[in-house]
This record gives C-alpha cells, structure tokens and sequence, in this order.
C-alpha cells in the first residue's frame, strides 16, 4: 500500500470514527449531560496523561489572556456537544447530522469578524440556500414536533461549533491540537457538572457505561487525534470537503444499528445543505489558490 493511500485510509477513519457520537448517545440511557460530563472526563484524563507523562508539555497556558481564550473555545464546544447530544436523542441522528452540516456556511459569517475579512456576496448566497435545505428538513414548523426541534438543536450546535472552530485558528499553532482538546474536556466537564444530579442516571444499565467509554475513547481521542494528524498530510479545505462524509456515515450506520431510516425531504434538505458545503470548500480552495 501507498503512502497516498495511507493516508486517505486514515482519514476516513477518523471521519468514521467521528460519526459514531450519535450512535452511542442514541444507545446509552443517561441525560444528554451526563453523557457530555462523563465522556469529556475520560477522555481529559487519558489526554492528561498522555499530554503531561508521555510527551511531558506544560499543562499551563503562557499567560491569562490565552487562559480566557482557551476556557471560551472550551465553552463552546461544550454547547456544540450537549446541543448534539439532546437532538439526536428527540429526533433522529439524520436530521441532526445534516443540521450540523451547516457549521462550514456559519464559519463564511463568522470569520471575517476575528480577521477582519470581507465578507463575499457570493457566501451569502450559498448560506441563504443551505439555510434553505434546513428548513426542508423541519416537518412542520411547530416547536411541538421533536423533529423541528432537533433541527434547530442541530443548527445551534454547528454554530457552535464554527466559533469554536475559528477561535482555535488563533491558539493551535501556539499550544497544539492535544492541549487544545484538553482545554476543551476539561471546560466541558465543569459546564455540565452542576447539571448532572438528580433524576435516575440509569447508573445500573451496563451497556449504557460500555457505550459511554467506545464514545469517549474511538468517537473523541482518536477520532481527533486522526483527524489533527491528517492535516500533516492533507490541506485543511481538502480535509474540509471530505469530511461530509461524517455525515454519510452517520446515517448509514443508523440505519444499519438503530434502524432509522430517513425520511426523503430529510435526505433532499441535507444534501442540500451537504453540497452548498462541498461548494463552498471547493471554492475557498480555488481561491486560496489564485492568492499564491
């Protein structure tokens, strides 16, 4: 086998990987947060170890400044799991999916307000149709309908996710994806905590604990590390066009494992909002290519 070949083989599994959070949180029986509390503190501590014995850096950020960015990327992607989580456990992990698709056509307005780009007529165009292949999946548009809500919960989650994307442009080069992540466990962890008592946590249902640390551990540590180490071997807009293919997998393996099988205006909305993305990625790569 090639290296070329290596290395594509290693992308998609990490996007597999990846796409197996919604399985596992659609399985387990314990609340949205408890879920987002318990995977981001087994997968910090097995980061912790690997960060602070194995390859001895510092834990501590260089200055209060990078503390207050790192907690804010911290709370953000703590928004964008708990959003995650909740909508596919009231809808479908389809519509989630697809909702979350968004996340590239909200980093178009997002991103010229950190670095002060110029927002592009054409980007409003194609946000205004993805936007339009989200409101396709919604069945009605009643807050009544858990389906409608988990779209939007989909919605929330991808901007969350974007912002959290774009800060981390300003640090990763400075600390590194692994202390990026951690920040990010450890923040998510003290967001979902004051959140976790009360209730039946269901704590006795062991399949629920096994499919807890299969997410912490192949849906959040290597599922990132792989897509980080892929970026040594590909260019972020290639990495970015591909990694729809998180979404495909989703859906495949709900139909294959919970037997959800997407109705056709939720597959019509979402590839929709697929392509506007795949669009938008091939664009942006193009463009990045005349600048040079």
């Amino acid at each position: 086998m090639d290296e070329k070949t290596k290395h594509f083989l290693q992308l998609n599994l990490a996007f597999l990987l990846l796409s197996t959070g919604g399985i596992f949180a659609k399985l387990m029986v314990f609340p949205p947060v408890f879920i987002n509390f318990a995977r981001a503190v087994v997968a910090g501590t097995i980061l912790f170890f690997i960060i602070f014995f194995i390859k001895k850096e510092k834990i501590l950020p260089k200055n209060k400044k990078d503390l207050f960015g790192l907690l804010v990327i911290g709370f953000f992607m703590a928004i964008h799991w708990i959003t995650v989580i909740v909508a596919v456990k009231i809808s479908t992990v389809a519509i989630t999916m697809l909702a979350v698709g968004l996340a590239p056509i909200f980093t178009v307005f997002i991103e010229p307000l950190f670095f002060r780009t110029k927002l592009n007529r054409f980007d409003i165009l194609l946000a205004t149709i993805a936007f339009g292949g989200l409101l396709m999946m919604i069945p009605e548009f009643s807050l009544s309908n858990q389906l409608t809500i988990g779209a939007i919960l989909g919605a929330i989650s991808a901007l969350a996710l974007s912002i959290r994307s774009v800060i981390s442009r300003k640090y990763v080069q400075k600390y590194g994806a692994s202390l990026l992540m951690f920040y990010q466990l450890l923040v998510t962890a003290i967001v979902s905590l004051p959140f976790i008592w009360g209730g039946d946590l269901g704590f006795a249902n062991f399949p629920s604990w096994m499919y807890l640390v299969l997410l912490a551990i192949l849906g959040t540590l290597f599922g990132h590390t792989l897509l980080v180490h892929s970026f040594k071997h590909f260019t972020v807009s290639k990495v970015t066009i591909q990694s729809n293919l998180i979404t495909v997998y989703a859906i495949i393996l709900a139909m294959l494992v919970l037997h959800e099988i997407p109705h056709v205006k939720t597959l019509f909305g979402g590839t929709v909002i697929v392509a506007v993305a795949i669009a938008e990625a091939i664009r942006h790569n193009h463009m990045s290519k005349k600048s040079r």
